[in-house]
Parts: C-alpha cells; structure tokens; sequence
C-alpha cells in the first residue's frame, strides 16, 4: 500500500460517533513513531529478533522497537478523539517490499494495540487501506493510524508525517510528539526547528536500547563532556528508568573516573557524529545526508515533501522537485 491509498480523515470514521449528526472535529495532535526495522511476521508478534530485519549493529534492540511501539499507541490512546498516529519508515530492503511503518503497525495490530485500544476489528478500514495486495504479510490500517512510507532519516520522519498528516486531515497538526530513541532527542529537537514548528508544542517520548542510557550517563560525568553528550544524557534520563543499571544509585567519584572511559565509545561517537552532521547540515541537503537516503531508498521511494499526487500544499512554500525538493527557508510556516 502506498500513503495515498488510505482514507481521508476529512471522512470521519465508521463508527458509532460518526453516525452522529454532528461530524467529530478533525484531530489537531499528531503522533509520529519514527521506525527502525522491519518485522516479517512470525509467531511471536515481533518478540523474537529473529522475525526482524535489521543491520548487524542493531542487535538487542528489536525490544525498544517494540517498545516505541507500544508507546506510539499508547500516547493515541490517550488523546484518541484528537490524534493521528503515523509510523514512519520506508521500505528500505532489497529483501522486502514491506515497509518499516507497515511492519510497526503490523506489531501494533497482533500485539492487540498492547490493550490500549479496541481490537483491530473495532477501526474503521476500507478495502482501500488494506495493503494485503502490495505489502507481504500487511495488515489493514484505519483512519486514526496512518502509514508515512518515504522517510529514509529522522528529519523526513518528521517533516513526510506532517505532510501526511496536512493531506489526510485538511489542515496542519497543531501539536507533535515524536516517540523514538531517548539518545536522539537532541537531534529531533533540531529537526523540529529546522522545519519550523513551534518546539512548546512538541512532545517527545523517548525509550533507549539496553544500555544506552548508561552510556550517556557515565559519558556526561566526564569533566571533558562535550554539550550535545550532556544533553543526550539528560535526554535519556527523562525517557528511561532513571535506576537503569544502577547508574544514578554509583558515587559521583565513580561516575566521574568511568565518565572519562566511556566518554570515547565507539557508540556514542556515532551519537556526536550524527548530532554534529545534522547541526552542520540542519535540513540533509549535502552529500554526506542525502547519499545515506540513497543507500536507503531501496524500492525508489518518492522523495518530495509531499507525496506525488498531493496537489493542495496547504501553504507550505516549497523549490524544487524530488529529492531536490526542500523548504522555502525564509517563508511563513502555514502552521505558525
């Protein structure tokens, strides 16, 4: 299923509040999963690591995938009258057609929305939004959770979802929250401002792989500790169990000393080194971004901001076409 085949939200849903006279509001609140992986399918709804596929340096993250998940939904539930939830993620493997944001709801689906919604068979589909004819093992998605199944990096998981989110409700999301990793909200923080919503209205919700957070921590207690380490950290602490391997219960003479040895991990090298590309490059125009979109783009995903039949921009002032279409800089945001 491609994101142009779903239902427009303009259309409430079949449902008892939709045979209402009144029509229900549009949603204002848009809840963005960025993905990570792709589940295939198997007997354990994602559980298992094995029914995923993911890069080598993923492994043992497969339960924060899930995690994220199940947090997505959870935050929808939670404002289910007023929120769209979008997984976003390409089809980014040569071995599958299915995208990432197809398999999260997938996980979604036959985890029973983790108890936090009704059961599938509750929502609203329609023939149209079921993707079982163009995705291996898809299940359908409704109106109130949208696939956004472009993004190849964390500024498009953002900015495609928004964009998404303008075509099927007719208007611009007046508040965000992005559900992902805790260690990267200081680059999603930068991906908000770079496309120029409001950051008092984003939320985020952050779960790490095991053993990030501690990471970050010990990192931060360095005396050298660059600023973007001392935010991952505290980033981290907001969004994990503060007691995460016992880290914060250590003294800070400790700390300290192992502040000094982690400080230079080859993971959170790799933290610094995304941070500092994307503060430099702030909307992954140069090279360096763009070509890791490319080595992505498995399946040859559309790259504009909006999707290619999209005709009503909604005010957005873009240049270009493709993936060399990119943001008016210096104009009004129409969401502002």
């Amino acid at each position: 299923m491609s994101p142009g085949s779903l239902p427009s939200l303009a259309a409430p849903p079949t449902t008892a509040a939709a045979a209402s006279p009144t029509p229900a509001p549009a949603p204002t609140h848009l809840i963005v999963v960025c993905c990570h992986g792709i589940w295939l399918g198997g007997p354990s709804a994602g559980h298992d690591e094995a029914e995923w596929l993911i890069a080598p340096f993923q492994a043992g993250e497969t339960p924060t995938f899930v995690r994220h998940i199940e947090e997505g939904v959870r935050a929808h539930a939670d404002d289910v009258a007023n929120s769209v939830l979008v997984f976003s993620g390409a089809a980014t493997r040569p071995e599958t057609r299915l995208s990432e944001a197809q398999s999260y709801a997938n996980v979604a689906a036959q985890n029973a929305y983790f108890g936090h919604l009704p059961s599938s068979s509750s929502f609203p589909s329609s023939p149209s939004s079921s993707s079982s004819s163009s995705h291996d093992g898809a299940l359908p998605t409704t109106t109130t959770i949208l696939l956004e199944e472009r993004a190849l990096d964390s500024f498009s998981n953002v900015l495609f979802s928004m964009t998404l989110f303008r075509a099927r409700v007719g208007a611009w999301p007046a508040s965000l929250t992005v559900v992902g990793h805790a260690f990267k909200r200081p680059r999603m923080e930068m991906h908000v401002a770079a496309v120029g919503f409001p950051a008092a209205r984003t939320r985020h919700v952050g779960v790490d792989p095991p053993g990030v957070g501690r990471l970050l921590l010990l990192a931060s207690a360095s005396p050298s500790a660059s600023p973007s380490a001392a935010a991952a950290a505290a980033a981290a602490r907001r969004g994990a169990d503060a007691n995460e391997d016992g880290v914060l219960q250590r003294r800070p003479q400790q700390h300290q000393q192992e502040g000094q040895e982690w400080e230079d991990h080859p993971v959170l090298r790799g933290i610094r080194n995304a941070e500092r590309e994307w503060r430099e490059d702030p909307h992954g125009r140069g090279e360096s971004l763009a070509g890791k979109r490319r080595g992505r783009n498995a399946w040859a995903a559309w790259q504009g901001v909006f999707e290619r039949e999209v005709t009503d921009r909604g005010g957005l002032e873009t240049v270009g076409e493709g993936e060399a279409e990119r943001l008016v800089d210096e104009a009004r945001r129409p969401w502002l």
